[in-house]
């Protein structure tokens, strides 16, 4: 499990993001999502975020989506599970940041 081998920090940060990509993808393969599900699965977390005061329409929900597969690809490409080229997570660009 990646979780497991990341840092205290990392696991608070992305978290709550693994679970959902166990939600919605957890009995397939690491190797069966597309870069165009990812997006999929990036606007869903950006529609589904809870309102805030200075919520920004879900950017940084995508954002940290996407950073947390990236992390979780990454340590599936070091444990030899799949190749770097085979990284759906590094096809997919984050939203850019709105200005403060």
């Amino acid at each position: 499990m990646v979780s497991a081998a990341v840092s205290d920090g990392t696991r608070r940060a992305y978290g709550s993001y693994w679970k959902r990509v166990l939600e919605h993808w957890g009995q397939r393969r690491l190797d069966e999502p597309s870069p165009s599900e990812i997006e999929q699965l990036a606007e869903y977390a950006k529609t589904h975020v809870v309102a805030r005061r200075n919520a920004r329409g879900g950017r940084s929900a995508a954002e940290h989506l996407i950073a947390a597969l990236r992390c979780l690809y990454k340590r599936a490409v070091a444990d030899g599970y799949i190749a770097a080229a085979d990284n759906p997570a590094l096809k997919v660009a984050k939203p850019r940041r709105l200005p403060s």
